[in-house]
């Protein structure tokens, strides 16, 4: 027997007899309790204090002149349901004690017998403690389950129980949806009857695997209630019983516009591909009708010209006596024609084959190939005074033949740039950590472009000279073939190598850019990539 020392409890009395309080709170201190109570003998009274108080228990008499037990035990349960009640009356049948009990009281005590009420308290706050305990425990199933639901009927997927057999036990609101047939349509039918029968078998395997315990998704298609098909994904889980597998719980995903999005994308390949196909046929032909043309201009072109220059100088030199002066002037200046025409040749030549002929990537000295053209430069023109600054060491990967072509077409442009002044430098140097030059050093409309090369991990180099320079203006108009910021008269030239240099730069992945000022020298910046073959076509 548990043995209670002054157990503080809070009680609220329903009697009429004063003495009869009395004696209900003696016993309860006899039995171990320190009650805190409070008498009330009308209805209107235990409404208060029910309001007013928080309760431990409630003990009420059954018959009371005014205000029956009954009665009490009502408005308790109405503004108080979780309080126990014990019904102490003084005179009390079995049958009004089993109505009492069944209206919702714990217990009943007699008052001829009060030795039985702190025991009868005792198992009166166990009983209201164990079904306040299960009425928390079934709310919060009941709100977990409502949560569940809404989660589940709210969601976009179709989520779904079927048994062993395959037939569906549960659908999810969400079939409208996915399925367009109402959640009862579907219920208790087989899951084959919805699905395309060109996938039926490989469903019905991966169900059979799944009821295994390999649990694994698919795709697959089914008929919509109007019978369009549909393409959806499904992942599940076993349901068991104890260790007997019952059926399987699911989520049923439309990927409709999913699929219908990725064959798009395979028609879209496929006529990408169709026309890189027809593309590349073109440019084939085009290659074809190039190498015929360039095969014209190389051999009948230029035999031609030299059946012109042949015969003008036959003219000069041995009929000379039969023409005049001006006629001796009209003829030189067809064989300068035919020199200057025979030059602009050599030059689209050299344009062509700078985008066609294949790379031969090996490792380069920049330094060494500047060096070269720089003393053939000074072995045409030796009386020029023009000092050459080359940086040591500047080695890269890419194709000699085709990179000595564009240095020769930058220096050369330095070297016919400068020859009016009486003495000229000209630089070759790279950029960056290791360099000959540092980006800060640079003038400022140079130093976005550098820095963002260097920027990228890419060396940058350059070739300047102070000559003629040019107009800022007009730099971006440098490299196009045929484009010349001086005239012929100022100095010589076609027009066709700053366009044969950048597109060579360009099959190295790189590219080149210029800067100048009218009398104040020009600077021609270049990267090249790092790695083989970046650029291939020659653009």
């Amino acid at each position: 027997m548990t043995v209670r020392m002054n157990v503080p409890i809070r009680v609220l009395l329903v009697e009429d007899s004063e003495d009869d309080a009395d004696l209900v709170f003696h016993e309860l201190r006899h039995g171990g309790y320190d009650p805190t109570c409070e008498r009330v003998c009308t209805a209107d009274a235990l409404t208060e204090a029910l309001g007013r108080d928080a309760w431990d228990i409630v003990l009420c008499d059954y018959a009371m002149p005014q205000f029956s037990g009954l009665a009490a035990l009502a408005l308790v349960q109405r503004h108080a349901g979780d309080l126990p009640v014990i019904v102490v009356s003084g005179e009390i049948s079995q049958e009004i004690a089993v109505a009492t009990i069944k209206a919702g009281a714990l217990d009943y005590v007699m008052k001829t017998n009060l030795a039985g009420l702190a025991p009868a308290v005792e198992r009166a706050l166990r009983e209201a403690e164990t079904r306040r305990e299960r009425r928390r425990v079934e709310e919060a199933l009941k709100s977990s389950e409502e949560r569940y639901r809404a989660l589940v009927e709210n969601l976009n997927e179709l989520v779904f129980t079927m048994d062993a057999e395959g037939n569906l036990t549960y659908v999810s609101p969400a079939s409208v949806h996915v399925a367009a047939y109402p959640a009862d349509e579907m219920i208790g039918r087989p899951f084959r009857t919805f699905v395309h029968p060109d996938d039926l078998p490989g469903l019905q395997s991966s169900f059979e695997r799944t009821l295994g315990g390999q649990l694994e998704p698919h795709e697959f298609r089914v008929f919509d209630k109007q019978g369009r098909i549909r393409h959806v994904s499904t992942s599940s889980r076993l349901r068991r019983e104890g260790e007997k597998v019952v059926g399987l719980t699911g989520i049923l995903t439309d990927i409709t516009a999913r699929k219908q999005a990725e064959e798009e994308v395979r028609r879209l390949n496929a006529e990408l591909e169709q026309r890189v196909q027809e593309r590349t046929l073109q440019l084939e032909t085009a290659n074809e009708e190039l190498e015929a043309f360039t095969y014209s201009v190389s051999h009948d072109l230029r035999t031609l010209l030299r059946v012109i220059d042949g015969f003008s100088h036959v003219l000069l030199q041995e009929h000379a006596e039969s023409l005049d002066e001006e006629g001796r002037q009209h003829l030189g200046r067809v064989r300068e024609g035919t020199e200057r025409m025979n030059q602009l040749v050599t030059d689209l030549l050299t344009l062509s084959q700078a985008s066609r002929n294949e790379m031969r990537w090996e490792e380069v000295d920049l330094s060494a190939l500047v060096q070269a053209i720089a003393t053939e430069l000074q072995r045409t023109e030796p009386e020029r005074r023009v000092e050459f600054c080359i940086a040591d060491g500047v080695l890269v990967r890419g194709d000699a033949g085709l990179l000595g072509v564009a240095l020769q077409n930058l220096l050369g442009n330095a070297w016919k740039f400068t020859g009016k002044h009486p003495a000229a430098r000209i630089e070759f140097g790279t950029i960056g950590v290791g360099g000959s030059h540092d980006a800060d050093s640079l003038p400022s409309a140079s130093v976005t472009d550098v820095q963002a090369e260097l920027d990228n991990h890419q060396p940058v180099y350059f070739i300047s000279d102070d000559g003629a320079g040019f107009d800022p203006e007009y730099a971006d108009k440098l490299f196009g073939a045929f484009r010349r910021l001086h005239g012929p008269d100022e100095f010589e030239g076609t027009g066709v190598g700053l366009a044969t240099a950048q597109r060579i730069f360009h099959r190295h992945g790189g590219r080149v850019w210029a800067e100048g000022a009218v009398e104040k020298g020009a600077t021609f910046y270049f990267t090249l990539s790092d790695c083989e073959k970046p650029n291939e076509s020659g653009n």
